[in-house]
């Protein structure tokens, strides 16, 4: 009887089939490894930038958010500059791990005062410059202060985008993590609400890093949105993180609303102005009414007129 059954492998072959599929999965673990360090380092880097955007209206600069922010200084002013509200007094100008500490708890106190939850994070943990729960903190802060507050969630971003884009060619929005990396949705966003800023249809489509430092460049000259993401960076291969995405994205979009808000106001301004004019010209030209209904000097003639020309 003809056996099917596959030849027994010596153990040598079993040792070496072994072998392979553990350096299989060490490259594997590389790669992811390396994926996600490349997310942490964009991420961090865009969240350093994030506070900065806010921060320079103090003449505040940070180069190294995890270090650059535990005295709890920056916090503070970051707090008030997106609360548009003062938080009380604090330390500005702390010289000890004690005066840290301080800061930290005032400025968590704040962000508890302000209905932000906040899970596992402690002064301590802002102090020590935990990375981790400072992007998360930073994350948080994000949410509330550019997306949540005007009334929009992430999902509710992607689906706008998609909404702007929809007509554009070579565009398909279809998540967060790689439907941007080669500028075009940048572009497309651009150009829907200032064309003649960006002209998508002479854009170098096999130029990914072309495409993504002149729709920063626009957006930052035109509606002033700060240049969060780095063009290399992102047009380099591998996953994007999405929340840097996300952040500029939404920086984007208020930035477009500010401005049709700012085209109203002056629409409005103008339309009033014409109006007040032509109110003007309107009064110059029109008699005044004691001009148009002027009464005799004479009196007028009573029932006793006659009677008085007869009896002088």
């Amino acid at each position: 009887m003809r056996s099917f059954l596959a030849p027994k492998q010596s153990p040598r072959g079993e040792a070496d089939a072994k072998a392979t599929a553990r350096k299989s999965m060490d490259e594997v673990d590389l790669n992811v490894k390396g994926m996600r360090e490349k997310q942490d380092n964009q991420q961090l880097k865009t969240f350093t930038r994030w506070w900065n955007s806010w921060l320079q209206m103090r003449g505040i600069k940070l180069d190294d958010l995890v270090n650059d922010t535990k005295t709890g200084v920056a916090a503070m002013n970051l707090i008030e500059l997106l609360s548009s509200s003062l938080v009380g007094k604090y330390n500005s100008d702390p010289k000890m791990r004690f005066h840290y500490l301080e800061n930290q708890l005032a400025f968590l106190q704040q962000l508890k005062q302000k209905n932000i939850r906040l899970v596992n994070i402690g002064a301590e943990d802002l102090v020590e410059g935990n990375k981790t729960l400072i992007l998360g903190l930073t994350w948080t802060l994000i949410l509330r202060y550019e997306i949540q507050k005007y009334g929009a969630e992430v999902d509710e971003l992607l689906r706008w985008v998609r909404l702007c884009t929809k007509n554009y060619p070579g565009v398909d929005v279809s998540n967060w993590g790689n439907s941007f990396n080669d500028g075009l949705a940048f572009c497309a966003l651009i150009n829907k609400h200032a064309p003649d800023q960006l002209d998508f249809s002479k854009l170098d489509t096999s130029d990914p890093v072309g495409c993504l430092k002149k729709a920063f460049q626009v957006a930052e000259d035109k509606f002033g949105v700060p240049q969060l993401l780095d063009a290399e960076e992102l047009a380099s291969p591998g996953a994007t993180d999405d929340k840097s995405i996300i952040v500029y994205t939404a920086k984007l979009r208020q930035a477009f609303a500010d401005q049709a808000d700012e085209v109203k106001r002056k629409l409005a301004e103008e339309e009033a102005a014409r109006l007040r004019a032509e109110r003007a010209v309107h009064a110059t030209h029109t008699p005044p009414a004691h001009a148009q209904a002027q009464p005799s000097s004479r009196p007028a003639a009573g029932p006793l007129a006659g009677w008085s020309a007869a009896h002088p």
